[in-house]
């Protein structure tokens, strides 16, 4: 066993609460959580491990990043997120997994909408969709479509830069043939991926860094006929502010919004169609 999986295996029996206090919040870590990872990070330990999940994936394995994504197996990434997407999504569910990443919140809604709903997940960095990719086949996932694609305002090819400012983005190991500088990967509509999904679109998760206002943009269909439960998180520089132009648009589609917290960079959204306006729709 190696000291990844052993250290893994003493945290499962650490209570969650414990752990997800010891974590503390994004952008205001725990000091002694600071502590703790500064020591982990300095062990000899391979860094690309896969490793048993506990909390919300208990039961799964993962593939992480030992020194950036620890979390995901621990089970403490993004709690209150993680609660709100259990309380959002129910059985049976047709789901979008935007801006995958590794597949930390793909393997949650695989087992969410448990084997007659589907998740279809889209990650365009190759060093992440590798990951995600092997996490998928890692749990034999049979109820997940992953996609290489970026989802945008329509389809056809599109470019950007290597995400070099945030270490976190990056979920794995680079090739030396990975293109380091502009990145062209395959773009899709969210109302092309809905077209070739051939089902109805019941829940959106969007993590796309700052391309949220594009890819909105190309719902009109999702949006005018499935209304689906949408949570967002925000990236840009009014994240927080009610005049963000995400909010603002799905308000006057006639969409709901909750704020999920306020994080220094980044924020949350859920954004649901109201129950009276789905009452009348089907009456």
């Amino acid at each position: 066993m190696t000291l990844q999986r052993i250290i893994t295996t003493v945290i499962e029996w650490v209570p969650q609460s414990f752990k997800i206090a010891l974590r503390g919040q994004r952008g205001l870590p725990n000091p002694l959580a600071n502590a703790i990872h500064s020591i982990l990070n300095r062990l000899p330990a391979e860094r690309y491990v896969v490793l048993p999940c506990a909390g919300p994936l208990g039961g799964f394995q993962m593939r992480v990043d030992w020194q950036i994504h620890r979390s995901f197996a621990y089970g403490t990434w993004e709690p209150e997120v993680v609660q709100a997407m259990q309380r959002e999504v129910t059985p049976g569910m047709n789901v979008l997994d935007l801006g995958a990443q590794s597949g930390f919140y793909t393997l949650l809604l695989s087992r969410l909408v448990g084997p007659n709903g589907r998740v279809f997940a889209f990650e365009p960095l190759p060093a992440n969709f590798r990951l995600l990719d092997e996490n998928v086949r890692l749990n034999n996932l049979r109820n997940v479509v992953v996609s290489d694609e970026a989802v945008a305002q329509v389809s056809g090819e599109l470019s950007f830069p290597f995400p070099h400012h945030e270490k976190s983005l990056v979920a794995g190991p680079l090739h030396k043939d990975d293109n380091l500088g502009i990145l062209t990967v395959r773009g899709i509509s969210l109302d092309d991926i809905a077209l070739r999904a051939k089902v109805p679109i019941d829940f959106v998760k969007m993590d796309i860094e700052g391309a949220e206002w594009a890819a909105l943009q190309g719902a009109e269909r999702v949006l005018r006929e499935f209304h689906p439960r949408l949570m967002i998180e925000l990236h840009d520089r009014v994240a927080h502010d009610a005049d963000n132009p995400v909010v603002l648009h799905l308000q006057r589609l006639g969409y709901e919004v909750e704020w999920l917290g306020d994080i220094c960079i980044t924020a949350h959204i859920i954004a649901r169609w109201p129950r009276k306006a789905r009452g009348n729709e089907t009456s």
